[in-house]
C-alpha cells in the first residue's frame, strides 16, 4: 500500500495542470475544434472524463489513507485486493481516454497524401 500511495499521491497536481492545458485557451481542444467543429460533443465528453479521472484518483488516495488506519487483518487484505482492482480500472480509464485523444489528434492533424499520383 505504501508504494501504491507513493505513486498516487503526487498525481492530482500534474493531472490538473495537464487537463487545464488541454482545455484552456489555445489548448489542444481549441486547436482540434478550430479544424473540426463537429468534435465539440466528443471534446465535451473528454472534459467530463478529466473530472472523472481526478475524482477517481482522489477516491483511491482516500481509500489508501483509510487502509493505513486499519489493523492487519484478513479484511484488510481483502480491502487491499479491491483497491488494486479499482486501480486497474482507473488505469484502463486513463488509457482509454488517452487513446481517444490520440485518435482525435491523428484524425484531425494527419492527412493521408498517398494515392494522388
Amino acid at each position: 500500500p505504501s508504494r501504491i500511495r507513493e505513486l498516487l499521491d503526487p498525481l492530482p497536481e500534474p493531472l490538473s495542470k495537464h487537463f487545464a492545458d488541454e482545455e484552456g485557451p489555445d489548448g489542444l481542444y481549441d486547436g482540434l475544434r478550430a479544424i473540426r467543429p463537429a468534435l465539440d460533443s466528443e471534446l465535451g465528453s473528454l472534459r467530463g472524463e478529466h473530472r472523472s479521472v481526478l475524482k477517481a484518483v482522489e477516491a483511491l488516495r482516500q481509500q489508501l489513507r483509510e487502509l493505513d488506519q486499519q489493523e492487519a487483518t484478513e479484511d484488510r487484505q481483502e480491502r487491499l485486493g479491491r483497491i488494486k482492482e479499482e486501480i486497474s480500472a482507473y488505469m484502463e480509464l486513463v488509457r482509454s481516454h488517452e487513446r481517444t485523444e490520440t485518435r482525435l489528434v491523428a484524425d484531425t492533424y494527419y492527412l493521408e497524401e498517398g494515392g494522388s499520383g
